[in-house]
């Protein structure tokens, strides 16, 4: 296993190796290149976790802080792990015994800090790499943060395949009237109020912190409509009759998440041009995250595809962030 070196200054807080390494070295080594935050933690730069401080330790991830549902079977959970962190470090590098003491160490370690009531995914990644430090990892070509990060990884796609997102997220309940009101209009009236706040209920769109009633009413206000808040209608303000026509024809309740007309309505403005769809799947991965956002359009899952269609078009053409 090539040795290691921590190189901070210049920029760069990253691992880098001691000696020079092959190609083939090179290309498998740099999807595990890591950062430091101030715990001494580290993550893969392109994991789309985000470090925040907590308590001592504690570190908060992306996309509402996940929580994850309780472990009905720790038998099953336990060998699930296992084998999965085996399976990955065989097919990642090459079979070796080391790769099956390494997976049961995981699991059985991640076990331990769920029983504890570690249940939160950012300070649970934390806190099982800090476990896994005194494992030998010297014959293997990964280190503690790593398998920590992979064990992760494995509990996002476990959520996301089954639907239970929702369930597991620490965010407000979206059961809520999707026609917009007063206290919707308020929200987005204190979101437009700086850059960073406007950024923010983008990024909370996607977390779906936000409910659908205040995401229609982002909309309504980029499209020109405003609340008449004594006849508690929405009227258009600024809205050319072609756009005020199409878009009542299509979804007279202003649903542009549940409705697939109205969604289709915004779609369909969204740029053409090749280059400018992938600027704005990137700016979805930049606030999102890369491992949600990838994970979630791999599954399908519909409520962040349908959201990620409102963030691009408020950004896009709702002219959001000027």
């Amino acid at each position: 296993m090539p040795r290691w070196v921590a190189w901070i200054g210049g920029g760069e807080n990253v691992w880098k190796p001691l000696c020079p390494l092959g190609n083939s070295q090179r290309s498998k080594l740099s999807r595990h290149f890591v950062g430091f935050c101030s715990h001494r933690c580290c993550f893969p730069l392109n994991s789309g976790l985000v470090i925040g401080r907590r308590k001592k330790f504690n570190c908060s991830a992306l996309s509402g802080d996940l929580s994850l549902p309780r472990v009905k079977n720790p038998k099953e959970e336990h060998s699930w792990i296992q084998s999965s962190i085996r399976r990955w470090l065989d097919e990642e590098w090459q079979p070796q015994s080391v790769h099956q003491k390494i997976g049961e160490e995981a699991a059985t370690r991640y076990l331990k800090l769920r029983e504890r009531g570690e249940d939160h995914l950012g300070s649970l990644v934390l806190e099982l790499s800090l476990e896994l430090e005194n494992v030998d990892f010297k014959d293997a070509f990964v280190d503690s943060f790593t398998v920590a990060n992979k064990v992760a990884e494995l509990l996002m796609e476990k959520l996301l395949e089954s639907g239970n997102k929702d369930s597991a997220t620490g965010s407000i309940s979206l059961q809520r009237p999707t026609i917009p009101t007063q206290e919707d209009v308020q929200l987005v009236v204190r979101a437009m109020s700086s850059g960073f706040e406007r950024y923010q209920f983008l990024s909370k769109i996607l977390d779906e912190t936000i409910p659908d009633s205040t995401v229609h009413a982002a909309v309504l206000v980029c499209l020109g409509y405003q609340l008449d808040t004594e006849r508690g209608e929405w009227q258009p303000k600024t809205v050319d009759k072609e756009t005020r026509r199409s878009l009542e024809e299509l979804c007279s309740n202003f649903d542009f998440l549940q409705n697939e007309l109205g969604l289709s309505f915004l779609e369909q403005q969204l740029p053409r041009n090749e280059d400018t769809r992938k600027d704005l799947e990137d700016f979805i991965n930049q606030l999102a995250g890369d491992f949600y956002a990838e994970h979630c359009r791999k599954v399908g899952y519909q409520v962040f595809l349908r959201r990620a269609i409102v963030v691009k078009w408020l950004y896009s053409i709702g002219q959001w962030m000027s």
